[in-house]
């Protein structure tokens, strides 16, 4: 069997295809031991506890960026309100039923394998689409934050100004008449750096990312601190309408308040593909969501409460921690909150790149996607879904108008629609399947978890149901074409097998805890 993908359907059995990749996880944690030192196995567990929380955290948080678009839409009161809610509320039953599905199906496929386990391989092949589609749209959304905030380091407003700024003539003009803009150049130029780091291994992400969280979270507590030791005013905190010249509060943007309030406590499921990949998955996983919880209900309200208080009103948008920064503490304060948020940026694309990266894998081993998926580099990274997903990942950004708040909605309507598949999956998994072998289990029985989980799926179908009503056309159209396409997709790949079967391995069920061996069901006979 070849390994490239440009000959997609190459020749050789699907025995031959298994016997070259292995099956499921089955063995990974022999073969890393027996590799000689200073080389990586394709395959093996190499995600700790440390690495997997630091990859999580940025997957749902990586510091309070984006916070900012929920003070200018709402106002501090229900900025504030808004996030202890939706952790609470959203955040939290997300993250009970990630620990106890991703503990009972560890494999990098991750939330495919759950809906593939409950509904079938087609409702998995969907739901593998709209996630990897979500992922790629949220990773087109941290170039586009990276030159908010350069605008605001580069081009900084007046204190106590009513407008972000709109045009900053060092990014906005051209280096050469036949090139894009400087800003697009630099996303550009950020989407294949980063690229490049997830290439050398979930080791060298883990490693990373590490460094990374340190680096966001001291500015933060250095601002924080210093805001309210200068001025400190916590009425500002009962305040329940957006920051707007005297007498004209603008009304609050409900849609996208909430969207980005989903944006910044969303992903928990980003733990599913790595799963593959981790030692002890089991205790692993939940511990490292745990910690992700109280680190990011941290990071994003604590700076709110302080900057809130100790800066005058003004109009708060994206990329506005910058001009805090200046207006607290100066050039010097201002600049490392800018080194800190492209460090942040950087540190959440790596995560959540290795994250859809993965699932491509876990999907192939699924038999959903052709076998080329399978192929590994040097470093134990899936090759073509790597290039893949830098390559849309561009082409999101021109889709998106390279316009954050188009990018914003556009990722959580369609995430929405991956949730509520989750959470019937979830439900179904726990009527229909009570004794399958859970690590960890949700300390509740059916009635119980379905009202935990009624405050999410009430969020979900707002965001995936509200773009229809209220006009927003472009995002509406996302949502249908996502459709669309994946079905479309799937009949193209239904015909590829039929005609090049040797091209795919065998489709088959999940390989849960009770099936350590990989013995799974066929599902060849229901695929055609």
């Amino acid at each position: 069997m070849t390994d490239g993908c440009c000959p997609l359907f190459s020749k050789g059995s699907p025995a031959a295809a298994t016997a070259l990749y292995g099956t499921m996880n089955a063995g990974r944690d022999l073969e890393c031991k027996e590799e000689p030192k200073g080389h990586a196995t394709p395959g093996c567990h190499s995600l700790g506890l440390m690495g997997l929380t630091v990859i999580m955290f940025f997957n749902v948080s990586g510091g309070p960026f984006v916070s900012e678009t929920i003070v200018g839409q709402a106002g501090p009161l229900f900025a504030i309100l808004g996030l202890v809610l939706v952790l609470l509320f959203y955040a939290v039953p997300s993250a009970l039923l990630v620990s106890e599905l991703a503990t009972a199906y560890p494999e990098d496929a991750g939330i495919v394998s759950w809906v593939t386990a409950a509904f079938g391989p087609k409702l998995g092949f969907m739901q593998g689409f709209l996630w990897w589609l979500y992922q790629v749209i949220t990773l087109a959304g941290y170039p586009l934050m990276l030159r908010d905030y350069s605008v605001y380091a580069i081009c900084p407003t007046l204190t106590g100004s009513m407008s972000a700024p709109v045009y900053c003539a060092p990014l906005d003009t051209h280096l050469l008449p036949f090139l894009p803009t400087n800003g697009t150049l630099v996303m550009i130029a950020f989407v294949l750096a980063i690229s490049w780091l997830n290439w050398r291994g979930l080791k060298v992400v883990g490693n990373v990312v590490f460094v990374l969280v340190i680096a966001v979270l001291i500015p933060f507590v250095v601002l924080s601190i210093w805001g309210i030791s200068q001025h400190f005013n916590p009425s500002e905190w009962t305040r329940d309408r957006p920051f707007g010249p005297a007498n004209q509060a603008p009304p609050i943007k409900w849609f996208p308040f909430l969207s980005a309030l989903v944006w910044c406590l969303n992903s928990w499921d980003s733990a599913s593909t790595l799963a593959g990949e981790v030692t002890k998955p089991e205790t692993t996983i939940p511990t490292s969501l745990f910690h992700c919880i109280w680190l990011s209900a941290a990071i994003y309200i604590i700076p709110i409460l302080a900057c809130t208080a100790a800066l005058p009103p003004q109009t708060w948008a994206a990329g506005f921690w910058v001009q805090a920064g200046l207006e607290i503490g100066g050039p010097f304060l201002q600049y490392w909150i800018f080194v800190t948020a492209a460090v942040s940026f950087s540190g959440q694309f790596l995560a959540g790149q290795a994250s859809i990266v993965y699932e491509l894998y876990g999907m192939a081993e699924l038999g959903q996607l052709p076998s080329c998926f399978l192929s590994r580099n040097s470093s134990g990274v899936p090759i073509w879904s790597l290039i893949l997903s830098g390559v849309v990942t561009l082409l999101a950004l021109v889709a998106c108008g390279g316009h954050l708040e188009v990018a914003i909605p556009m990722s959580t309507s369609i995430y929405s629609l991956t949730q509520l598949l989750e959470y019937a999956t979830f439900l179904w998994l726990r009527w229909k399947h009570p004794t399958l072998h859970r690590p960890f289990r949700i300390p509740l029985g059916l009635p119980g978890c379905v009202l935990l989980l009624v405050p999410a799926i009430l969020i979900g179908a707002y965001l995936a149901a509200a773009p229809f009503f209220i006009g927003l056309w472009l995002i509406s159209g996302c949502i249908i074409g996502a459709l669309v396409a994946g079905a479309l997709l799937q009949v193209f790949l239904h015909l590829a097998r039929g005609y090049y079967p040797d091209a795919f391995l065998t489709e088959r069920q999940s390989q849960s805890q009770d099936d350590p061996q990989g013995l799974h069901v066929s599902l060849k006979a229901s695929s055609h």
